[in-house]
C-alpha cells in the first residue's frame, strides 16, 4: 500500500476529529492548541477513549479537552520523572568519579588494568575524546590551557561531559565487581 494521506491545516485536523466523534466545543482553541503539539503527537492520547474494534472512531461522550487534561498530566508526568532522573544521574555520576579518583588516582579511567575489556576500553577513550572534544565546558577550558600532561581531563571532569549511556558502559566493564558494588552501594 503506497501513503497518500495529505497534509492537513489546524482546522483540517479539528474536524477530522470531529468526524470520529470527538466533541469539540471551541474548535478555534482546538486548532489553536493543536498548533503547538504536533497532530500525531496529540491524537496517540485517543486510543483509551477509543472503540477497541475501532481506533478511529471515538467513545460517545468524549470531549477534546479530555484528550488535552490527559496530554497535560502526561507533560506533567514526564516533567517530574525527568527531574528525578537527573537527580539520580547526577549522583550516579558523582559517585563513580569519586570512588575511581580515591581508589586509582585522578585518570582511574585510562587504566585499561580496571577494565575487563581492553579493545572496548579504547573505545570508550574515544568516546571520551569525542565529548571532550565537543565540550565548551569552562573547566575543560581551564584544563587545556594550564595543563599538558595528561592529555586528558581528571575524571571528575570528563564525567561531566559525556553521556549517561557512556557512563554505564564505563561501569558496567570495570573488572571488579568489588569497585561496582562499592559505587552501586549508595
Amino acid at each position: 500500500m503506497k501513503f497518500n494521506k495529505p497534509a492537513l491545516t489546524f482546522d483540517e485536523q479539528v474536524s477530522l476529529l470531529i468526524s470520529r466523534g470527538l466533541i469539540v466545543d471551541n474548535p478555534s482553541l482546538a486548532a489553536s492548541q493543536l498548533k503547538n503539539i504536533n497532530y500525531c503527537r496529540f491524537s496517540a492520547y485517543r486510543f483509551p477513549f477509543c472503540e477497541v474494534d475501532n481506533q478511529d472512531q471515538f467513545l460517545k461522550g468524549v470531549t477534546f479537552e479530555m484528550l488535552w487534561d490527559l496530554y497535560c498530566f502526561d507533560r506533567i508526568l514526564r516533567l517530574h520523572m525527568l527531574d528525578a532522573i537527573e537527580v539520580i544521574e547526577v549522583a550516579v555520576r558523582t559517585r563513580w568519579a569519586n570512588y575511581l579518583a580515591l581508589e586509582y588516582g585522578s585518570h582511574a579511567y585510562e587504566s585499561e588494568e580496571i577494565f575487563s575489556n581492553r579493545l572496548y576500553h579504547r573505545e570508550l577513550l574515544n568516546r571520551v575524546d569525542e565529548e571532550v572534544e565537543r565540550s565548551h565546558e569552562e573547566f575543560i577550558r581551564s584544563y587545556r590551557e594550564q595543563y599538558r600532561e595528561p592529555e586528558r581531563p581528571p575524571i571528575w571532569a570528563v564525567c561531566e561531559v559525556f553521556s549517561f549511556g557512556l557512563l554505564s558502559k564505563f561501569y558496567k566493564t570495570l573488572k571488579g565487581r568489588r569497585d561496582r558494588n562499592r559505587i552501586a552501594k549508595d
